[in-house]
Protein backbone atom coordinates (compact mmCIF):
# COMPACT_ATOMS: atom_id res chain seq x y z
CA UNK A 1 0.00 0.00 0.00
CA UNK A 2 1.28 3.46 -0.91
CA UNK A 3 1.08 5.87 2.06
CA UNK A 4 2.92 9.15 1.61
CA UNK A 5 0.50 11.55 3.23
CA UNK A 6 -2.18 13.84 1.85
CA UNK A 7 -5.91 13.86 2.61
CA UNK A 8 -7.49 10.44 2.96
CA UNK A 9 -9.88 9.17 0.30
CA UNK A 10 -11.17 5.91 -1.12
CA UNK A 11 -7.76 4.46 -1.96
CA UNK A 12 -6.86 4.27 1.73
CA UNK A 13 -9.59 1.77 2.60
CA UNK A 14 -6.92 -0.46 4.17
CA UNK A 15 -6.33 2.19 6.83
CA UNK A 16 -10.00 2.91 7.56
CA UNK A 17 -10.88 -0.79 7.76
CA UNK A 18 -7.53 -1.56 9.46
CA UNK A 19 -6.85 -4.29 6.91
CA UNK A 20 -3.69 -5.55 8.57
CA UNK A 21 -3.13 -8.29 5.96
CA UNK A 22 -2.74 -5.48 3.39
CA UNK A 23 -0.40 -3.36 5.55
CA UNK A 24 3.18 -3.85 6.65
CA UNK A 25 4.14 -3.27 10.30
CA UNK A 26 4.97 0.49 10.07
CA UNK A 27 1.79 1.09 8.05
CA UNK A 28 -0.26 -0.81 10.63
CA UNK A 29 1.21 1.31 13.44
CA UNK A 30 0.43 4.51 11.53
CA UNK A 31 -3.09 3.31 10.68
CA UNK A 32 -3.78 2.62 14.36
CA UNK A 33 -2.39 6.05 15.28
CA UNK A 34 -4.58 7.68 12.58
CA UNK A 35 -7.71 5.93 13.83
CA UNK A 36 -6.87 6.84 17.45
CA UNK A 37 -6.43 10.51 16.55
CA UNK A 38 -9.65 10.44 14.54
CA UNK A 39 -11.53 8.88 17.49
CA UNK A 40 -10.14 11.55 19.84
CA UNK A 41 -11.26 14.29 17.46
CA UNK A 42 -14.78 12.84 17.33
CA UNK A 43 -14.88 12.61 21.14
CA UNK A 44 -13.76 16.25 21.43
CA UNK A 45 -16.53 17.42 19.09
CA UNK A 46 -19.12 15.34 20.96
CA UNK A 47 -17.94 16.71 24.31
CA UNK A 48 -17.91 20.34 23.15
CA UNK A 49 -21.10 20.01 21.13
CA UNK A 50 -19.59 21.97 18.25
CA UNK A 51 -16.79 21.68 15.69
CA UNK A 52 -13.32 22.22 17.10
CA UNK A 53 -11.85 23.36 13.77
CA UNK A 54 -12.87 25.60 10.91
CA UNK A 55 -14.88 24.07 8.05
CA UNK A 56 -11.95 24.63 5.70
CA UNK A 57 -9.58 22.53 7.83
CA UNK A 58 -8.97 18.82 7.30
CA UNK A 59 -7.16 16.23 9.36
CA UNK A 60 -4.20 15.15 7.25
CA UNK A 61 -1.49 12.54 7.22
CA UNK A 62 1.53 14.51 6.08
CA UNK A 63 4.43 13.15 4.03
CA UNK A 64 6.56 13.12 7.20
CA UNK A 65 3.83 10.86 8.67
CA UNK A 66 2.65 13.50 11.16
CA UNK A 67 -1.10 13.81 11.69
CA UNK A 68 -2.19 17.45 11.81
CA UNK A 69 -5.05 19.78 10.93
CA UNK A 70 -4.33 21.61 7.69
CA UNK A 71 -6.14 24.29 5.71
CA UNK A 72 -7.86 22.83 2.65
CA UNK A 73 -6.54 25.11 -0.09
CA UNK A 74 -9.34 24.03 -2.46
CA UNK A 75 -12.19 24.74 -0.02
CA UNK A 76 -13.35 28.05 -1.53
CA UNK A 77 -13.27 26.74 -5.10
CA UNK A 78 -15.15 23.57 -4.17
CA UNK A 79 -17.76 25.47 -2.18
CA UNK A 80 -18.40 27.67 -5.24
CA UNK A 81 -18.84 24.57 -7.37
CA UNK A 82 -21.18 23.05 -4.75
CA UNK A 83 -23.61 25.94 -5.29
CA UNK A 84 -24.79 24.31 -8.54
CA UNK A 85 -26.11 21.29 -6.60
CA UNK A 86 -29.82 21.22 -5.72
CA UNK A 87 -30.43 22.72 -2.29
CA UNK A 88 -26.91 24.10 -1.95
CA UNK A 89 -27.38 27.62 -3.29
Amino acid sequence: MHVTGLVTHGTDRCIWALRTPSLNYPQTKKAIEWLDVFDKEIAAVEQQGKPMHELNEVLTLKEDQSIVWTEDKRWDVLMNIAKILPGES
